[in-house]
């Protein structure tokens, strides 16, 4: 039998057959849905998936007698009802399924599960909260040195607690008027993930929310670095945009040395147009453009004309003695505050700021996304492997964690340790920006292939 279901989102069937009385599973089938066809009705949806199901296994189908099992009990009298009832569509689907069968049957959906869940594209991959294995913090802590030195020089007063459902016991902190386990350096990034990942609160709601519940030295260092870079945590939440300041422009010398073009719309259409191509001269204004010409001022529509009026060609002469006497007064500046981090050129991974009409669910940054290139008012991205440039307002520093691990608070002295140190255990740094420390078998292949090809042999 051939159980078939449709949803909102997708379909799913199950190919079973009975063997020894009881109904087997053969293969199982599921689509999701195109966005023209999640607006079919619900019976064109069930009917949807028995033909997309028998067209899936038609070739495991043919020539044998099985029954299509639905939970939509109108699909059962598909073949008995007039054809004018149906859509082209509808009809060209169960034409293909009579060619099979045109033995359709109900079932109820308590019993069409195995259908029914693979119909929906919602149920995939469930991320759960990881849990806190106590019984292996208690079995590291039995050999963990910084618990030993933190019990013998601490102001922290620990006490063996037995665990509730296991007959190890594991070391507590009770200064404080609860029982607070004390972490392994392993286990504590553990911690954090489980108990910041609930509701991603910020830095001091984390602090608080893990040190009343356990304790490891440099405890809020770690946390504060973690929650940093958690990288859901800087893709929701908003900080201080960037505020650029406006760009100046030296006075031009020359004429048509600086043109400011700029396009203006969309406007009201005028002859099948809506928008205006401006073009702007810095240097010299409109009025400079007639220069030279005669010009009404207005003084000569309200003040008398004396009877000693100067001659024409005089006039001029003193007006362009007068205009070339003027001296350029600089633009002025709009009081504008402008926000720009002073480390924003050491900045190797940046979020950018979606902009525009948010959709459902949608962060309000993406990223993170790598630098290439540094400019005052903009950034060239790495995007999905293609340059892409992006002005710096839209920008907000990515905290990429590298090697956040605690520090001890005691000094490790340790006497059996090297005096000098080999080239395997320098740092290195990747293209990523990672520091790691290569193998010593590594470095010494690469010095001998540096030396090949620093030094070819005569």
């Amino acid at each position: 039998m051939l159980l078939v279901d449709a949803s909102d989102s997708g379909i799913g069937g199950v190919l079973q057959q009975l063997v020894d009385g009881i109904w087997q599973p053969l293969s199982f089938f599921s689509k999701r849905l195109k966005p023209a066809e999640t607006k079919y009705s619900t019976f064109s949806r069930e009917l949807l998936a028995a033909y997309l199901a028998v067209k899936h296994f038609r070739h495991m189908l043919e020539g044998t007698n099985f029954a299509i099992y639905t939970d939509h009990k109108p699909l059962v009298y598909a073949f008995n009802t007039k054809p004018d009832r149906h859509s082209p569509r509808e009809i060209r689907h169960l034409d293909f399924i009579s060619q099979y069968t045109t033995d359709i049957r109900h079932i109820k959906w308590t019993t069409n599960v195995a259908a029914d869940a693979l119909s929906r594209a919602q149920i995939n991959a469930i991320h759960t909260t990881s849990t806190i294995d106590l019984a292996r913090i208690a079995a590291d802590q039995e050999n963990d040195e910084e618990l030993l030195k933190l019990r013998n020089s601490s102001s922290l007063k620990f006490q063996h607690v037995p665990l509730p459902s296991s007959t190890s016991h594991i070391w507590c902190d009770i200064s404080t008027g609860y029982q607070r386990p004390y972490v392994p350096q392993k286990y504590r990034r553990e911690v954090f993930s489980a108990l910041h990942s609930l509701s991603h609160p910020g830095i001091r709601s984390t602090q608080k929310l893990i040190s009343t519940r356990f304790v490891w030295t440099s405890i809020n260092k770690d946390i504060r670095e973690w929650t940093k870079c958690c990288v859901a945590c800087q893709k929701a939440k908003f900080h201080r945009h960037i505020k650029s300041p406006i760009g100046s422009f030296s006075q031009p010398d020359a004429r048509f040395q600086h043109v400011h073009i700029d396009i203006v719309g969309p406007l009201p259409p005028s002859q099948n147009y809506s928008y205006l191509l401006t073009c702007e001269e810095l240097g010299y204004t409109p009025a400079e453009l007639v220069y030279g010409t005669t010009l009404t001022l207005p003084g000569q529509m309200i003040e008398p004309v004396s009877q000693n009026f100067p001659d024409p060609q005089q006039y001029v002469h003193q007006l362009r003695t007068s205009m070339s006497q003027l001296s350029p007064s600089g633009p002025r500046q709009q009081n504008v505050v402008s926000r720009v981090p002073k480390e924003i050129n050491t900045w190797t991974h940046v979020f950018v700021r979606n902009d525009g009409i948010p959709s459902q669910l949608r962060p309000p940054y993406s990223g993170p996304y790598k630098v290439i290139k540094r400019e005052p008012k903009y950034f060239v991205l790495d995007i999905g492997g293609k340059r892409n440039t992006v002005s710096i307002d839209r920008l907000k520093k990515a905290f990429i964690e590298e090697d956040l691990h605690s520090v001890p608070s005691f000094p490790q002295t340790d006497s059996a340790a090297p005096a000098n140190t080999t080239d395997s255990a320098q740092p290195r740094h990747t293209k990523s920006g990672r520091t790691v420390r290569w193998p010593a078998r590594f470095v010494q292949v690469f010095r001998v292939s540096s030396e090949l090809l620093t030094y070819p042999s005569s």
